[in-house]
């Protein structure tokens, strides 16, 4: 976030004192609010800052109400792992085709896109621990 900041004042400076522009910071703190957003995922999830609608789950006994939370990390697990294939997919073509944004700075949309295959590797890993904290059969903390 600090990098963010420190490209927005440069590029707010830069146009007001010398009516010139750094030309990639709106483009580089896009890549970088993304990368926050998706390293954020999995440390919000381990923090059980993610929204839960308990309306039904509330009500179970504690064992039955674990395995259903294990039963949906572990369906959130399969589609995360589903959307990191694809994402892998993406990012090795957007290489091995040599694509580069349409700016200015020419970036190589491989690198701001592999902030997407980490976030999405360390949701995965924390699902998968999440998974395997709520199983039913196994002493809590």
């Amino acid at each position: 976030m600090l990098l963010i900041v420190g490209l927005v004042t440069t590029e707010v400076a830069l146009r007001t004192l010398a009516g010139r522009s750094t030309l990639i910071a709106d483009e580089y703190s896009g890549y970088l609010m993304v990368a926050t957003v998706l390293f954020g995922l999995a440390h919000t999830l381990a923090s059980g800052g993610h929204i839960r609608i308990t309306i039904l789950t509330g009500r179970l006994p504690e064992n039955p109400r674990r395995g259903f939370e294990s039963l949906t990390a572990l369906l959130a697990l399969l589609l995360c792992l589903y959307l990191f294939h694809h994402a892998y997919a993406m990012v090795y073509d957007t290489w091995s085709l040599g694509m580069t944004a349409d700016s200015i700075a020419e970036t190589p949309l491989w690198i701001p896109q592999l902030s997407l295959l980490a976030g999405l590797a360390l949701l995965c890993l924390q699902l998968l621990a999440e998974m395997l904290r709520r199983l039913p059969f196994l002493p809590t903390r």
